[in-house]
């Protein structure tokens, strides 16, 4: 279940990346680590290294420090992955299915260092190209600059998401794309989640997710 307390997930990390005035920061996800190897991922955006000058520095809430390197990113749909060696920490599960609209899901980051995690209802799904594969989703919650890169969540506590950015509402890639972007990098048993082929168009709320019930939500993390 979503995490209830401020404290971070063990999993969710703050990115700092040097560029050409000083560092920029954001946040990400460890998705997977190797049981074998010294060698783990971090999920997160592709734009936090658009001016990069040298190697990020991945740090976790238990104050381990790691200097990863990307491995592979998509300008488009705005992913990127980063390279660690092995944490102590857990990785998050990647989520068998694609939000809905009037879901409730969390979204969680560092901002410009402190922690925090909030909550909305999924309202709609957009293309960022002609297929009319509408796999950004949006949700009706804000964020801060530095949360970029962090998790998208559902009820289950499940990663669906990834923050790209915010006008009021938060917009970010979500499973279906993530779990293509991932192939050949991130070994993962399941299937990539069906995706919809036309636009679930206006935002709908059912009786099952009113205003109330998602304040009673809220008020539980």
């Amino acid at each position: 279940t979503p995490q209830k307390t401020t404290r971070p997930f063990a999993c969710i990390v703050r990115i700092s990346v040097p560029d050409r005035i000083g560092r920029s920061f954001g946040s990400g996800t460890l998705i997977w680590k190797s049981s074998t190897q010294d060698r783990a991922i971090i999920l997160t955006a592709w734009h936090l290294f658009t001016d990069a000058t040298g190697a990020p520095v991945v740090r976790f809430p238990d104050g381990a420090r790691f200097t990863g390197r990307v491995i592979k990113s998509d300008r488009l749909w705005d992913l990127a992955v980063v390279e660690i060696r092995r944490p102590q920490a857990a990785g998050i599960a990647l989520g068998p299915t694609v939000p809905k609209v009037g879901d409730c899901l969390t979204v969680a980051g560092y901002g410009s260092g402190k922690y925090r995690i909030a909550a909305g209802l999924a309202t709609g799904f957009f293309s960022r190209d002609q297929s009319r594969r509408y796999q950004i989703v949006e949700v009706g919650v804000d964020v801060r600059q530095g949360d970029s890169g962090g998790p998208i969540m559902d009820a289950a506590g499940y990663l669906v998401g990834v923050i790209s950015a915010s006008d009021g509402k938060v917009i970010g890639t979500h499973i279906a794309r993530i779990k293509e972007f991932l192939r050949g990098v991130v070994p993962h048993k399941n299937q990539t989640p069906s995706v919809p082929t036309t636009s679930p168009g206006p935002a709908t709320i059912s009786s099952t997710h009113t205003i109330a019930s998602l304040k009673k939500q809220i008020a539980t993390l």
